[in-house]
């Protein structure tokens, strides 16, 4: 937090993201201080109406579809905490 505190207010920052709910929680910290641009990138999706797809259903009001596709292409991790 100390960091962020010399920032300059309106600096610009380039956020490299995924998908959409990969960068929400980095965008709600970060907005205040940065002027955010967002840089989609997923070598996974190579068709650019699968992408247009894709980010509307993460971007979208339906929670539903973008919960299925989040658990189906989630990594899981045993940890012990």
């Amino acid at each position: 937090r100390a960091e962020l505190a010399r920032v300059k207010p309106g600096a610009r920052l380039l956020l490299h993201s995924c998908c959409g709910p990969c960068s929400s929680r980095c965008l709600e910290a970060l907005k205040d201080t940065f002027a955010v641009t967002v840089l989609f990138y997923n070598p996974n999706i190579t068709d650019a109406a699968e992408a247009d797809r894709i980010f509307s259903m993460l971007m979208g009001e339906d929670v539903a579809p973008r919960r299925d596709f989040i658990e189906s292409n989630a990594n899981y991790a045993n940890i012990d905490a």
